[in-house]
């Protein structure tokens, strides 16, 4: 006979109480862990994204102003010559094509 055969009903309970009790207290250590390390981790994180927010609310003008430059340069070439860009186009619809097109079994 295995242990479980030889225990009555009265210390299966007691046991399983017991067993109940245990797990609720690992749970509750857990949660509290858990809600401690989410705690350091914003402490320690939440500086260097001021940080990054501060930077890009710096530089995104300029990178703002250099994107369109960018798209004023690219659209006198493609007025002063527009094969390039159809090509670039129909290419660029071709690759879709492949890749999102249906496969043939």
């Amino acid at each position: 006979m295995s242990w479980p055969d030889h225990i009555d009903e009265r210390d299966a309970r007691r046991l399983a109480l017991t067993l109940r009790d245990q797990a609720s207290a690992r749970r509750d250590d857990v949660a509290d862990q858990l809600a401690s390390l989410a705690r350091h981790t914003r402490h320690a994180v939440e500086p260097q994204l001021r940080h990054a927010g501060d930077i890009v609310r710096r530089e995104a003008p300029v990178i703002a102003e250099a994107a369109l430059r960018q798209a004023k340069r690219a659209a006198r070439s493609a007025k002063a010559d527009p094969v390039p860009v159809v090509v670039g186009a129909v290419g660029l619809l071709l690759v879709a094509s492949l890749l999102l097109g249906r496969r043939r079994t």
